[in-house]
């Protein structure tokens, strides 16, 4: 925010609109004319977030493989988007009461009312159209307990993470845009740090890429006419980004006629979750490929960061069971007894553990 001053007036001038040619003179290389940037004049007018979309999804990538003009690029829309909301917010707080007075400037002046409205969330809620918002994964939160009450709790939880170094058409397609031409042999051989850096030459492709891969995964085998998990019903994704950039979708599925724990009886819950899913490594002569591709993708590996507190942070080894089992709370009411037999039970417990 610039502050300019004319006579007695202070007049704070938005510093995006103050320099409304900040992408032709900061990327000059990507607008050698000097004209071009979103200030510009259009017969057909765009919305801000359109006019960055085509430009990341320029066909000769000069925008895409630049991160610094990615990262203003999603600045200037949220920017933009939070000026716009907060303008309309302070259009309608006309009326509006807060702990049973009315809204205004006076009552905002007071330090208490303004930090009662920080911790009751309600100085943020103007910002729930703007992604990674608290508001806006409020609402999300919100729209989730609708479907929960609606649909009951949910069947699965399924996580997919992008298997992005072992993808060779997605660095294949990377490489290309820079002029080079990679075999899968040359990307299978090649060092994981090396494969980072092709990734990073291009996220939004690896991003496409990942989204691409997500929805047909979810059209074609999800909710497709083999129901691999049972009759789909409905669904929720949350995509999340690992520390070195790789995406993975947390999601939520619920199913057509899948038995409701503590609804149904416990015997039609195991034999659904049996026929779906098995913790069974197959033998090399059951299926040699299913066995290794069980053993590199689901197969828990220890790493620095499952060991950042000395153990396993998801307890693994895990005990074996021939049966699946429903674990439940103790059902004791006396806490002593039920804090005896829990010691019993972990001191078992930490026997199998140290045995694997």
């Amino acid at each position: 925010m610039s502050t300019t001053k004319h006579r007695s007036a202070v007049v704070k001038v938005d510093s995006d609109e103050a320099d409304k040619s900040y992408e032709e003179f900061a990327t000059p290389v990507k607008y050698p004319k000097g004209c071009g940037g979103w200030s510009e004049q259009r017969n057909k007018k765009l919305t801000i977030r359109r006019y960055f979309n085509q430009r990341i999804l320029h066909k000769d990538g000069r925008f895409s493989k630049d991160l610094d003009y990615i990262l203003a690029a999603q600045y200037t829309v949220e920017s933009k988007q939070v000026r716009d909301d907060l303008q309309i917010s302070l259009r309608q707080t006309r009326g509006t009461l807060f702990q049973n007075q009315k809204l205004t400037a006076g009552l905002m002046k007071v330090s208490e009312n303004v930090q009662a409205m920080i911790r009751s969330d309600a100085a943020f809620r103007f910002l729930k159209n703007v992604r990674g918002s608290p508001a806006y994964w409020k609402t999300v939160l919100l729209d989730l307990l609708a479907m929960v009450r609606q649909l009951g709790i949910p069947t699965w939880f399924l996580t997919l993470s992008a298997a992005d170094m072992q993808w060779p058409e997605i660095i294949q397609s990377i490489a290309r845009q820079y002029g080079t031409t990679l075999s899968s042999d040359d990307i299978k051989n090649m060092p994981w740090e090396e494969k980072c850096k092709w990734l990073r030459n291009n996220p939004v492709t690896a991003a496409r890429q990942f989204q691409h891969r997500l929805d047909s995964f979810f059209k074609e085998y999800i909710g497709g006419q083999s129901n691999p998990i049972g009759e789909l019903q409905d669904y929720m994704i949350r995509i999340e980004f690992q520390a070195r950039g790789s995406p993975h979708a947390h999601t939520i599925l619920w199913m057509k006629g899948a038995p409701k724990l503590d609804i149904n009886p416990d015997e039609e819950v195991v034999s659904f979750i049996d026929q779906y899913q098995t913790c069974h490594i197959p033998r090399e002569e059951e299926d040699d490929e299913l066995k290794t591709l069980v053993q590199s993708m689901q197969k828990h590996t220890h790493s620095a960061t499952c060991r950042r507190s000395g153990k396993c942070w998801f307890k693994f080894p895990h005990a074996p069971s021939r049966e699946t089992v429903i674990a439940r709370p103790s059902d004791e009411d006396d806490p002593v007894i039920s804090s005896r037999e829990i010691e019993k039970k972990q001191a078992l417990f930490l026997k199998v553990r140290t045995v694997m």
